[in-house]
């Protein structure tokens, strides 16, 4: 079942929220975020409900980062993180926030998750061509990837 116009509205709050809040002064990210998209089904906008019963969604976003191309892919997903929890008090400070190897996942209150995957603009190349990150210390894994 498809989520509905408004469902899909949410989403993008939700990711456009997530995007002021790591851009935000004082942030690891301060200033870098240069643009947030949908990606997956709802950059297609074939989104479907994942838990019926809830009437739940989840959501996957890019944000490209400024200044990380060819960073370490653990920094830049630990960097992510810190910037998404935020100090005490902050917004999603209390929220469940998960880093996982290719991106930061954020559960909201009623259940719905946004997955961040933070990604660098390859210079000189057609819109969003970028360079992702992965980062599984646990498994010693860690690389960047067009």
């Amino acid at each position: 079942i498809q989520i509905t116009p408004t469902m899909q509205q949410q989403a993008s709050d939700h990711f456009q929220g997530l995007a002021r809040h790591i851009n935000r002064k004082g942030s690891p990210l301060e200033g870098r975020v240069a643009e947030v998209y949908p990606s997956g089904s709802f950059a297609i906008h074939t989104a479907t409900r994942s838990r019926i019963r809830r009437d739940m969604h989840d959501v996957d976003a890019v944000v490209e980062i400024d200044g990380i191309l060819n960073a370490d892919p653990q920094e830049v997903l630990d960097q992510l993180y810190e910037a998404v929890k935020g100090e005490p008090g902050s917004r999603y400070y209390n929220y469940a926030i998960m880093r996982r190897s290719r991106c930061v996942t954020i559960t909201y209150p009623d259940g719905v998750t946004v997955d961040l995957m933070p990604v660098a603009r390859i210079p000189k190349t057609p819109d969003r061509v970028a360079q992702l990150f992965h980062s599984k210390p646990e498994a010693g894994e860690s690389y960047r990837k067009e």
